[in-house]
This record gives structure tokens, C-alpha cells and sequence, in this order.
């Protein structure tokens, strides 16, 4: 024993300290047994049930940790039967057995004591994503970190970027700062010849506030004004305008000098290189033009004429040629000595007040963030971050350091660098006080990296990529990850695939390695598995050797994905065992069309996003049109309502009609009005998530047989539940993101799967087809990097620049770094889309310059004996029976016209807006309310908005009826009349008058002006503007009432 001292400060006796393990795993290889193994050797390793409150478990998403929770509590159920254990309980069994010294009966007892112990108090199980442990430690202390108190976190980044772009070109005018900044933007834009509207630019720009990467520069960016970062704009232009007319004005005199002396460029050795060198560089704007071995020959060889030039002409270019050789000198050293320069700060400029135009938009996404009182989950990361960084013993730790003294971490090689430095202080304090860390990954399938997840963390292992060693804290951490550093026994056995796909990736993975650089190459260090299972499998690799392109390339990758399909199907798969896998949604897509076009049933992720569901569609236009009362979502509503109703086969043309009214137009209101009302089984006096499953019963549709209305059940009650029961709000989430979310594959759904490789992590399928293996990105040529630009903008010790095959030829350290790591990411997809496959892996390679795939094409061409195997069928008798499902009718939901309600006393501040809102409300359902008939309609329509509870509207509904429907107000609401509702008035002087309510009848013209509040001397005076304006329109009798809704009273106005 000895004595530590812990994260509070307070000393204590604690045993050795554990250990600290880092487990490389592979594809296939049993990773979440070996974990689940781990936590519960934790738990049922001491007499303790309890122990599993000390243990935490991260993962990176919600399904990885429903897995573990799952799989924690099947191995539980299965140890506590104290019986012969087999397959993957047997392992835990005997490690446990082992390690505790206890037998078959001790173990039995133990797990089922935890399990019950578990059971009881689930909320103590600590198996999480790392953001929502994040979001746990965060929200006791979200005041002290200057966040808001409920912590309401949305991943909704998208949405809140535009907003901020729209935002901050609306302030132009309004903010002189800001109309400067986007004024001069626009002008730098015009001046590159590229579009003016900065929008674009500026959405580009704004995905730069969520990388982590760009968190330091930003900081810098706060000490500069926007007077300084114009004054070095407009020296870097200058300067970069001088060399460039430099280098134009050599170009000139040089061409000026053969075109006065009459030379042609046939007269000129080497078809006239040289000249055609100096055209180019007259007109230079970026690009150097290459002096080849053509170019220099005349200068060389002291040769300038060619076979076809006449003595009189060779004799004149004798007398250029000095001049000509100084002009080429010129234009080297120039080059050498200012073209690096020049690419930097004209790469600099190009961006330099879109950049600094980052500190603004990240103000205004902070200020939007906090009006709707949400936070992204990177937020809380860099918060937690920064506490770490500036404490030395974290508060925000202080209780959590007490509790867990193991921590498991899964998917380490997609942990972000801010993670990784957030979570150390709580690692390290494990460490010292006898606890132990158990980290898992596989940095061959980090994909993750547009993400910020940093594989270079889990490769250096046990040390910190990217530690400053200036920073005691971090080195301190440093030295006890080492000094307890044990490395984890590999997972060597692939259990997922079959002998000859471990074959042909042990060989591949093994060399294409090769082409990463050698710091890189450590990730596929000791890849190599053994093989599992007995089955042979098949691989066919396929090359395009016509290297096609354009459109018959996407035909080529289609065909082979459809043949493949069907050769599959042949050898007796099913069409549920295949999945296709691409690199991007475009791809999937084209094929998901293709194979629908030739008759297969087709799973893909846009098939599976709840607004593909014509159920969900139905009730989302009628959710729109109990807002918008239009006739646009009633026709809507009726198309899904007639596709749902079609009973035909899908290539039946749908017939549908919307009844005509007296004039001769569609009714689509009406008709959806009647559709409601013969389906209707639900009210609006019931919360939002009753009120849509009511709706889905009332129309037929039941969301327990049909699992995407219960995802979209789901998402309402999600919804509703972070916000309010309120429709518009809901509808405004649904048409940014909600429509997005996807349902998961139903067990046993027995339709292609057609999805990206992303999307495939951590599946596995029995067929695999990859239809195109370039895995580099589309976008690599456009991206936005930071970039050191060292002396030639020495202001800046970081800017941003677009990536450019310009900047990469300078041989720039962060731009060779990047072009690195795009190759490790196209090397990891590619590991992760053939390592899906269980039994065949089927690829088709089209022709590409890239290094990745060229390197694969070399591979399929020297390894036939791999690439090519024989065709596998399926084994007879593998078809697995599905498993027995039970279907839930009758699920549990509010109790409809009984909604939850809480009654409060008295009143408090907020009670003069409240009947401010009270009266506007009034006012909108007698705006909505052409005759007595349409009143119930308007009312409905506030409660759906939530603007008033159901209570208020029944106690309103018949007050209000009896006073339209009797004098004085009747003929203002009386069917057919000739009424307008708040129509707009312009005055001779150009200002603008809105009565509530116009009648014109054979008597004259009638205004009725509608007061919420209390009588005032000032309502009959606006009534009479009104009725002053209208007589010296027409001249006709014009009459006037005031109506105080309240009273019930009114006055006459003349």
C-alpha cells in the first residue's frame, strides 16, 4: 500500500496502480466480447455487487452502447445459470474463474446477484457515448461554464450555420463594422472574377467553426481589427501584383524581341519551346510555366535556330540570343527567389476576410445558439477542455474522480484530440489511485476524421500526439500513461470471414500500406488474422480495363453491381444477404435506381429516411395544413392519401381527383376537411405525440405493426419533449433535419441493402458487393486548410487557404501532411467495405490516378490467384430462420382529452405579456373566422399552435358564437357577405391602414374595429381615421364599430 493523492485534494490509501491497456483490434475479431469480458471482470471479480457503479464504459454512438448494454446483461443471464458454459460465455467463465479464484457455483451466484443489483438501479450502469458523459459532467456546472442552466443540446449544426450566414448579411447597413467586412469581401471576390454573393464563401468558411483545428488561429483572430486585416490585405496584394507584373513584363520583352525581328517559332529550335515558355509567362497570373529540357536547349547548346531557318534568320537570332539568355535568367531567378512567396500570400489573400469574417459568424452562431438555449455537443468538449487546460485539478471532476476507478473506451481511434485531453486528467487520476484503463480500437477503420477524430492518439500510444512539452500538466500525464503501460494481446482470429477473404486482405493490407507515409504505415503494423471458420468463401476482383469515364463509367459500375447481384442469387443467396457498398450517397442512389429498375427489392438510406414514408408524409401534411389551412398541403395530404389507398401493384398509374366548388376550382381544403372528419380519431386536446398516433389510428395505420411511424412517434415525442407541444415548432425541425432521420433495417427484411461504407461499419453481411473502389474523396481539391505561411506573411502565424495543386507542388508541410492522411482515410474505407464480407467479396476497380487505387489495380494484376477464386454457393440449409416476433397493438398512450396540466396561483411578472399574447391570439381567431361556421376551425387551430389549452377554447367557443351571431355583429360575419378581414389601405401621404374587418352592403360601407383590452378615448378616434379615409375614397355612407372582446360591449363610431 501507499499513499496518493486524489483528484479532490484529499490524500488516501489506495492499492498499486493497475494498469494501463491499449487492445489493437481488427475487423471481425471479437472486439465487444473482449470489452464486455473486461467491464465484467470488474464487476464480478469482487464479493461487491455493487461494483459496477465504479466502472465506465464509453462508446462513440447511442447503437454501440445499446449493444454493450445488451450484451452485458445476456452474459450476465447466461453466467448466473451456474451451468456448462459454451462459445463466448465459456471464455468470460474461465478468465473470470482465473482471475477471482472461484468456481462454477461462486461465479453462478455473483452474476445473479449483480444482475438483479443492476436491474434494480440501472441508472447506476455507466455504459455511454462519450458526448452524453460529457453533457453529465458538464450540466451540475453549466453556470460556472457560462452556458445555459438546462443544457439542451441539438445537433441541428447545420441549420445553425445558414442561420448565422443569414444573420450576418442582414446586419449590412445596420452594422457598419460588418457592411465594411462583407463590402470589402464582395470586392475582393469581384476582383478574383469569382461570384460576388458572399453566402457561398461564408457557408464554406462557417464548417470551419466546428473543426477543432481551427480553435487556436480563431483565437488569434480576436486581437486584429478589421483596419489591420485590410492594411496586410492590401500589402499582399501589392506585393503579389509586383511580382506578378514582373514576371509578365520579362515575358513581354522577350516575346517583343522575336516578334520585332520578324522570328517565327518554326524557326526556332525545339518547335520554338522557348517562346512558347515566354508567351506564357506574359501572361502569368499563378501558375509558373515549366522550362523543360526543350526550353534550355538553346541556351544550353548555344543552338537556337532549327533546319527550316534561313541564314539571314539564324544570323538574327545570333544576335537575340544574349538577350534572350539574360531575359530566361531574369525570369529563373525571380522564380527562385519570390514564387514561393507569391503563391503564399496570394493563396493567403484569397481568404483573408472571409477568414477573418469567422470571428463574426462565430459571435452571431453563439448569440442564436443561446436565444434557443441549445449547445452543440463540440461546445461542450471544448469547454471541458479549456477547464482541463487552466486547472490543475479540474473541478468538474472533483466528484466523478471519486466514483469511477475503471474506464473502458471503445473506438478509440475515432476520439478527437479535445476528447482525448478532457477524459486524461479523469485517466489519470485512475492510474494513481489504483484503478486501471482499458482502451480499444482499430485505427485501420478510423474514417472518422471530418469529425475531428485524430487516429494519430491511439498509433503513438502510450504517448500524447501532439504534446507541448512546455505544459507540465500534459507531461505529467505523459509519464504515468508509460509508467503503467501494458500492452493488450491482439485479437488475432477473425471469426466473421470465410478463408479466402482473410487471405486476400491479409495480402493486400499488407502491402498497400506501402504508399502511406512511414509514420502512417504503424496503423496496418502486424494486421494479419487468422481465419475462424472452415468456409472457403470467394473473392472476384474486377478491373476496368476499357478505363472508361463519364456516363460509361457510372453504366460500367452499375452493370457489374447487377450482375454481381444476380450471380449471387443464382448460387443460392438470398437478396436480404447482399449489400452494396459505396463511398457516397450520389453512388448509392444511381444504383439503388438501377437495381429497382430491373425488378429487386432495394434497401438504401434514403428509402429508410422517415420522409420517404408515404404513412409519414401523410401526416406531416396534415400536421401543415392544421397550421397553414392551405389549399397546397391539403393537396398534398390527398396524394399520400391515395398513394397509402392504392391496393394495386407499384406500376399502376394512381388516380386521384379533388372535387370542384361552384367556381369551378379544386377544393382541396374541403375535401381534406371531409377526409379528416371520416377518419377522425383523435382531438387536438392532447399532446403532440397522442394527437399524431391518433391521427395515424384514425386513418388505418397502426405505428405498432409499422416501424417507421413508430420512429416518427419517436421523433415528435423527442421533439416535443426537449420543446413544446407546439405543431409550427415541430414542423420547422422536421423540414431542417427530423425528415432526415433514418429508420434502422428491419430483422430479416429481405431486400438488397444498398448503403456507404460508413453507414457499414460494424455490420457484416454474406455478400458484399463494392462497385467502385476509388475511395478518395471528390471534394480533396476545394478544401479549406490551416496553413503556416512563415516569412511570407509573418503577421499571421496561421491562415487558412484553399488547397491547390499549386500549394502542393511548394512542398508545404501541412498541405504533404493532409495529402497523407487523405490517403490513410481512402486506404481505411477501402479495409472497412472488404472486411464486411462474411462468405463473398465482390469488387469492381474503375481506372484512377489516384496512389491508393493504382496500388490496389497493381495488386489484382500481379495476385490472380487471390483475386479471382471460385464461385462459392450458399451452403444448403444456412437460410436462418427469423426470429419470433411479437407484435404490440395495444401500446400505452396519453389518454386523449386529458392532457397533463398544471394549475398555478396568483400572479407574476409575466402576466402583462401574457394577456398582451392573450389578445393577439383573440385577435387571430376572429381574423380566421369568415362566418359563424369557421369558428370551431380557428379555435382548433390555436390550440394546435399551443396558443391557448383546450379548456380556454371550450369556455371561448360559445361565448364567441352568441356574439357573432347575434346584432350588432351578426352582418359582419354573416354567410356570403362582402367582407374583407385586415385589408391594407394606402393614404394619399403613403402610410398604411389595416381595419379589422370591411363590410360593403346597398346601405354603404361598415368598419368594425376589434379591442382585446381595456376601453380607451383613443379607439374611437382611430375608428373615425379609418372611416374619414374610406368616405374620401368612394363617398358612400360609411358606419363604424368598435367590438371590446372582453365585455362583450361595443360602440358606435360615425
Amino acid at each position: 500500500m501507499f499513499i496518493t493523492r486524489s483528484m479532490t485534494g484529499i490524500a488516501k490509501l489506495s492499492c498499486p496502480p493497475t494498469m494501463f491497456r491499449v487492445l489493437h483490434s481488427s475487423a471481425g475479431a471479437g472486439k465487444t466480447h473482449a470489452l464486455v469480458k473486461h467491464y465484467l471482470t470488474h464487476c464480478l471479480g469482487t464479493s461487491d455487487h455493487g461494483a459496477y457503479r465504479h466502472v465506465l464504459a464509453l462508446t462513440f454512438t447511442n447503437k454501440a452502447a445499446a449493444e454493450m448494454k445488451g450484451r452485458v446483461i445476456g452474459y450476465l443471464e447466461g453466467l448466473a445459470k451456474s451451468g456448462a458454459y459454451d462459445g463466448a460465455l465459456a471464455d468470460v467463465a474461465e478468465q473470470l474463474k482465473q482471475q477471482a479464484g472461484i468456481d462454477d457455483k461462486e461465479l453462478g451466484r455473483r452474476a445473479s446477484v449483480v444482475l438483479s443489483h443492476m436491474l434494480h438501479h440501472w441508472e447506476d450502469v455507466a455504459i455511454s457515448t462519450i458526448d452524453a458523459f460529457t453533457r453529465r459532467v458538464v450540466k451540475p456546472f453549466a453556470r460556472d461554464l457560462r452556458m445555459d442552466q438546462d443544457l439542451r443540446m441539438t445537433t441541428e449544426q447545420d441549420h445553425y450555420r445558414q442561420e448565422a450566414v443569414n444573420t450576418l448579411i442582414d446586419r449590412a447597413g445596420d452594422d457598419a463594422h460588418i457592411t465594411e467586412l462583407l463590402t470589402q469581401a464582395c470586392s475582393q471576390l469581384l476582383l478574383e472574377e469569382r461570384p460576388w454573393d458572399p453566402t457561398k464563401p461564408l457557408m464554406d468558411l462557417s464548417r470551419e467553426l466546428l473543426n477543432e483545428r481551427s480553435i487556436g488561429p480563431l483565437m488569434e483572430l480576436r486581437e486584429w481589427s478589421l483596419q489591420d486585416m485590410t492594411a496586410l490585405m492590401e500589402r499582399l496584394n501589392k506585393e503579389t501584383k509586383e511580382f506578378r507584373d514582373k514576371a509578365r513584363a520579362i515575358g513581354r520583352d522577350a516575346v517583343d524581341l522575336f516578334e520585332r525581328a520578324g522570328i517565327r517559332k518554326e524557326d526556332i529550335a525545339y518547335s520554338g519551346a522557348i517562346v512558347g515558355y515566354f508567351r506564357k509567362l506574359a501572361d502569368f497570373s499563378g501558375e509558373w510555366p515549366s522550362a523543360g529540357p526543350h526550353t534550355r536547349a538553346p541556351i544550353e547548346k548555344g543552338k537556337w535556330n532549327s533546319a527550316k531557318a534561313t541564314a539571314d534568320t539564324i544570323a538574327v537570332l545570333q544576335g537575340l540570343a544574349a538577350r534572350a539568355t539574360a531575359l530566361f535568367n531574369a525570369s529563373e531567378s525571380l522564380c527562385e527567389e519570390g514564387l514561393r512567396t507569391y503563391q503564399v500570400q496570394r493563396s493567403v489573400a484569397r481568404e483573408l476576410l472571409p477568414t477573418y469574417a469567422l470571428h463574426s459568424l462565430d459571435t452571431t452562431l453563439e448569440e442564436l445558439k443561446n436565444e434557443d438555449g441549445v449547445a452543440f455537443f463540440s461546445d461542450l468538449t471544448r469547454r471541458v477542455a479549456e477547464v482541463v487546460k487552466n486547472e490543475p485539478v479540474p473541478f468538474i471532476y472533483e466528484r466523478l474522480g471519486e466514483r469511477y476507478r475503471h474506464f473502458l473506451i471503445d473506438e478509440f481511434q475515432d476520439t478527437s484530440l479535445l476528447q482525448w485531453n478532457a477524459l486524461l486528467p479523469l485517466l489519470e487520476n485512475a492510474l494513481s489511485t489504483g484503478g486501471s484503463v482499458l482502451l480499444v480500437g482499430d485505427g485501420k477503420q478510423a474514417i472518422y476524421r471530418w469529425r475531428n477524430g485524430e487516429v494519430r492518439l491511439f498509433v503513438e500510444l502510450p504517448s500524447l500526439f501532439g504534446l507541448d512539452r512546455t505544459d507540465d500538466a500534459q507531461v505529467q500525464r505523459e509519464a504515468t500513461l508509460r509508467r503503467t503501460y501494458v500492452e493488450g494481446e491482439p485479437l488475432a482470429h477473425n471469426r466473421r470471414s470465410a478463408q479466402r477473404v482473410i487471405a486476400f486482405n491479409n495480402a493486400l493490407f499488407n502491402e498497400l500500406p506501402s504508399v502511406l507515409s512511414p509514420a502512417l504505415q504503424k496503423v496496418y503494423h502486424a494486421q494479419e488474422q487468422q481465419h475462424w471458420r472452415n468456409d472457403l468463401g470467394t473473392v472476384r476482383i474486377t478491373l476496368d480495363k476499357e478505363k472508361n469515364s463519364g456516363a460509361e463509367l457510372q453504366n460500367a459500375i452499375a452493370h457489374h453491381a447487377l450482375s454481381t447481384l444476380k450471380e449471387a442469387l443464382a448460387n443460392g443467396y438470398a437478396p436480404g444477404d447482399v449489400a452494396v457498398l459505396v463511398r457516397s450517397k450520389r453512388t448509392g442512389r444511381l444504383i439503388a435506381e438501377h437495381l429497382l429498375e430491373h425488378g429487386f427489392p432495394v434497401l438504401s438510406p434514403d428509402g429508410l429516411q422517415l420522409a420517404a414514408d408515404p404513412a409519414v408524409q401523410l401526416l406531416v401534411e396534415c400536421l401543415r395544413h392544421l397550421v397553414q389551412g392551405d389549399d397546397i398541403s391539403a393537396a398534398r395530404a390527398l396524394q399520400w392519401h391515395a398513394i397509402l389507398s392504392n391496393t394495386t401493384d407499384a406500376n399502376t398509374p394512381i388516380g386521384w381527383s379533388i372535387p370542384l366548388g361552384s367556381k369551378g376550382r379544386p377544393e382541396a381544403t374541403r375535401a381534406l376537411k371531409a377526409l379528416l372528419t371520416e377518419h377522425r380519431a383523435t382531438t387536438l386536446k392532447t399532446s403532440l405525440t397522442a394527437f399524431v398516433d391518433g391521427l395515424a389510428r384514425g386513418f388505418g395505420l397502426c405505428p405498432g405493426e409499422d416501424s417507421t411511424l413508430l420512429t416518427f412517434l419517436d421523433e415528435t415525442h423527442a421533439w416535443s419533449t426537449a420543446n413544446t407541444q407546439d405543431i409550427i415548432g415541430f414542423l420547422e425541425h422536421w423540414d431542417r433535419t427530423g425528415g432526415d432521420r433514418s429508420n434502422a433495417a428491419a430483422d430479416g427484411t429481405n431486400a438488397i441493402q444498398v448503403m456507404t461504407v460508413h453507414k457499414s461499419k460494424g455490420l457484416e453481411f454474406p455478400v458484399v458487393i463494392v462497385p467502385d473502389a476509388r475511395m478518395v474523396s471528390s471534394r480533396v481539391h476545394s478544401e479549406l486548410l490551416w496553413m503556416a505561411p512563415g516569412d511570407a506573411v509573418p503577421e499571421l502565424e496561421q491562415a487558412l487557404v484553399r488547397e491547390s495543386t499549386v500549394l502542393r507542388e511548394l512542398g508545404m508541410a501541412e498541405l504533404t501532411e493532409e495529402h497523407s492522411l487523405r490517403e490513410l482515410d481512402a486506404l481505411n474505407l477501402l479495409y472497412v467495405a472488404f472486411t464486411r464480407a462474411s462468405k463473398q467479396l465482390h469488387v469492381f476497380v474503375p481506372h484512377a490516378t489516384d496512389t491508393v487505387t493504382k496500388a490496389l489495380t497493381a495488386f489484382v494484376d500481379a495476385r490472380p490467384d487471390l483475386t479471382f477464386t471460385a464461385m462459392e454457393p450458399a451452403a444448403q440449409g444456412e437460410v436462418k430462420e427469423p426470429d419470433q416476433a411479437w407484435l404490440l397493438r395495444d401500446v400505452a398512450t396519453p389518454e386523449i382529452g386529458v392532457p397533463w396540466s398544471i394549475r398555478t396561483e396568483g400572479k407574476d411578472a409575466r402576466d402583462a405579456r401574457a394577456e398582451r399574447d392573450r389578445g393577439t391570439t383573440l385577435h387571430a381567431i376572429i381574423a380566421a373566422t369568415t362566418t359563424a361556421a369557421d369558428l370551431p376551425a380557428a379555435l382548433a387551430n390555436a390550440v394546435a399552435r399551443g396558443a391557448l389549452d383546450t379548456e380556454e377554447a371550450q369556455a371561448l367557443e360559445p361565448r364567441l358564437a352568441a356574439m357573432i351571431g347575434a346584432e350588432p355583429l351578426f352582418k359582419w360575419f354573416a354567410p356570403g357577405a362582402d367582407v374583407r378581414s385586415e385589408a391594407a389601405i394606402i393614404t394619399a401621404d403613403g402610410h398604411g391602414l389595416r381595419p379589422d374587418r370591411v363590410l360593403r352592403d346597398s346601405h354603404g360601407t361598415h368598419v368594425l374595429e376589434i379591442k382585446t383590452g381595456q376601453r380607451a378615448s383613443t379607439h374611437a378616434q382611430q375608428l373615425r381615421t379609418y372611416l374619414d379615409v374610406i368616405r374620401s375614397m368612394d363617398g358612400t355612407p360609411v358606419t363604424g364599430l368598435i367590438w371590446y372582446l372582453m365585455d362583450g360591449g361595443s360602440q358606435p363610431v360615425t
